[in-house]
């Protein structure tokens, strides 16, 4: 039972030091927030801090890395279909996610620090994308599938970014259809004359 309720603490303090790190990365540039700042934001001293990070940046990368994760446990529960109209249950849950999280989504996709967390989101869906576009239009070539990829990873961060800086006015089903349609779109234009 004190197991689980240091457990409990330690969630408790990471969720609070991420928030507080969002929070202030709203408010001035990344570089400029120190350990101290982050404490005192979420209301612990910076013992507590360095018990869990080494740094702002450390922490910085957890938060990016936890939210590639989450990513990840969507893109692997969306499964192995290849069919375009299926990218909407895909899509439904990454846009419920950033809703919820829109704070720290916020700050990850204007982020201007040293970190490349558009580039791994990028990466991410390259990656498990790759094989479903492959399963769909096997003769394309690769260069021709590097294109494609780069265009629609890109505009749906561009999509999702443009979303977030106007504080979502759109509802999610506008955001998902749209998406869906240019990305659908954009893969049977290029990817099925390529084949």
């Amino acid at each position: 039972m004190e197991i689980e309720k240091q457990d409990r603490r330690v969630r408790r303090t990471n969720r609070l030091l991420k928030q507080a790190l969002a929070e202030l990365m709203r408010e001035k540039d990344f570089q400029e927030i120190s350990v101290r700042d982050v404490a005192e934001r979420a209301d612990i001293n910076r013992g507590t801090f360095y018990m869990h990070f080494s740094s702002t940046y450390d922490l910085l990368a957890h938060l990016e890395n936890e939210t590639l994760d989450d990513f990840q446990s969507m893109i692997d529960q969306y499964g192995g279909s290849t069919q375009a109209h299926d990218l909407r249950s895909l899509l439904e849950p990454i846009t419920d996610y950033i809703s919820t999280n829109a704070n720290i989504c916020k700050c990850l996709f204007q982020n201007r620090a040293a970190s490349d967390f558009l580039d791994k989101f990028q990466q991410l869906i390259y990656e498990n994308g790759t094989m479903r576009i492959r399963a769909r239009f096997p003769h394309v070539a690769q260069d021709t599938l590097h294109s494609f990829f780069a265009f629609a990873t890109f505009g749906m961060i561009g999509i999702l970014k443009e979303w977030l800086d106007a504080d979502m006015p759109e509802g999610r089903e506008i955001i998902v259809s749209h998406a869906a349609q240019l990305i659908s779109g954009a893969a049977d234009a290029v990817l099925l004359h390529a084949s």
